[in-house]
Parts: structure tokens; C-alpha cells; sequence
């Protein structure tokens, strides 16, 4: 059965940059990336904000189908990464994470980096709901949780070592 690691963080914080890192980090090492916005409902099933789809609520995810996924996944890979900024909401999927990683970045560097991505041409609103969902729904404090600063660089052996730990 493969390791499961959940890697949490507002939009822009890195996560899937740092997913590709730890793949890139352990050749050999059979790996899947699961990306949690794979698993959102239709966006006519989702719950709407300004009479828009609201993709920054746990109620937006399909939790059941992504766990699902991740169970399947244990049995065929060394590694499952699971990324996403709803990752820590739902205790049936964090039952299935064996180790959890949290990126952190301060909201002026969320802001640059959010209004330099413009592949979903957001407005200033949803900009700050993004902010304010994180804050609501994802900024997590646990002791079982390593955290990482996005905001500067950081040490992937640092989280490899803690990937590795018992």
C-alpha cells in the first residue's frame, strides 16, 4: 500500500508546484498527483456565490469520489500526493492522508500572485473570497501537520525527511 500525502494551501501558495517537485525529487519511486480541483461537482451542482460557481467551499468538492480515487490509487503506486486548498475539510478523506503538509503564504504575496494568473479572469471580489474561503475553510493548525513558508524558498529535504518519518 502506497503513502498518501496532502498538501493544503490557498490558491497560489504552491502546491502543485511543490507535488512536482517531490515527484521530480524521487525517480524511480512510482507516484500519482491527484489535483483536488479534479473533483468538484458540475458546476451546476455547485453552490453559487454573486450567482457564481463557488469552487472556495467544501461543499464544492466531491469528497466521496476523490477518496474513493485516492484507495484506488494506494494499491498501484509507492505514492499518492493529494493537493488542493479544500484538501483538510473533510475527516473521512484526512483518515486516508498519512502525512500532511501545509503551505503558508502571506496574503500580499496571495494577492501578486493571484492577479498574475489570469486563466480564469476573477474578479477583484472573488479574489478576496478566495482569501476569505482559505481563512474560513483551510488554514489549518494541527500538530500533525508540517508547514511549510511558500513565501520563500524552503528545504525539499526538510519535507522529505518528514515525509520519510515514522
Amino acid at each position: 500500500m502506497g503513502l498518501v500525502v496532502g498538501i493544503g494551501g490557498v490558491s497560489r501558495a504552491g502546491k502543485s508546484t511543490l507535488s512536482k517537485r517531490l515527484k521530480n525529487r524521487l525517480p524511480g519511486i512510482r507516484i500519482i498527483i491527484l489535483d483536488m480541483d479534479d473533483f468538484v461537482f458540475p458546476e451546476n451542482e455547485m453552490p453559487r456565490i454573486n450567482d457564481e460557481p463557488d469552487w472556495e467551499t467544501p461543499e464544492s468538492i466531491d469528497y466521496t469520489k476523490l477518496s474513493g480515487r485516492i484507495n484506488e490509487t494506494k494499491a498501484e503506486y509507492d505514492l499518492v500526493i493529494v493537493e488542493g486548498i479544500l484538501i483538510f475539510c473533510d475527516e473521512s478523506l484526512n483518515s486516508l492522508i498519512d502525512k500532511k503538509l501545509f503551505i503558508k503564504i502571506p496574503y500580499e504575496t496571495f494577492l501578486e500572485r493571484k492577479r498574475k494568473d489570469r486563466r480564469w479572469n476573477e474578479p477583484e471580489w472573488y479574489i478576496q473570497h478566495i482569501w476569505d474561503s482559505y481563512q474560513k475553510y483551510g488554514n489549518k493548525n494541527s500538530a500533525d501537520i508540517m508547514k511549510v513558508n511558500g513565501g520563500s524558498s524552503f528545504e525539499i529535504s526538510d519535507i522529505l525527511d518528514f515525509i520519510n518519518s515514522a
